[in-house]
């Protein structure tokens, strides 16, 4: 509807940013490590299944385990494409 669309794009143009909900806000964006979790000296991600059982997904839509699993597959996949980019 229009008054949400409206203000949602007016806040999108102050902020210079999609009024949509891109791939990096929804999962590259939005988790954190537990305290449990593995980090490396810089802070990232070691990826492996230890590493996604202590992520922390922020948001959700439909609070299942399955989008939650989604979720963090695509940050290992990301984590491990990482190191291709940088070699």
């Amino acid at each position: 509807p229009a008054c949400i669309q409206e203000p949602l794009d007016a806040l999108a143009e102050k902020l210079d940013r999609p009024a949509k909900i891109t791939y990096a806000d929804l999962v590259l964006l939005n988790w954190s490590v537990t305290s449990e979790g593995k980090t490396d000296s810089k802070g990232a991600v070691k990826p492996g299944r230890d590493t996604l059982e202590n992520l922390r997904i922020h948001q959700r839509f439909l609070a299942v385990p399955a989008e939650e699993w989604f979720f963090k597959m695509h940050i290992a996949m990301e984590g491990e494409a990482a190191e291709c980019i940088s070699a």
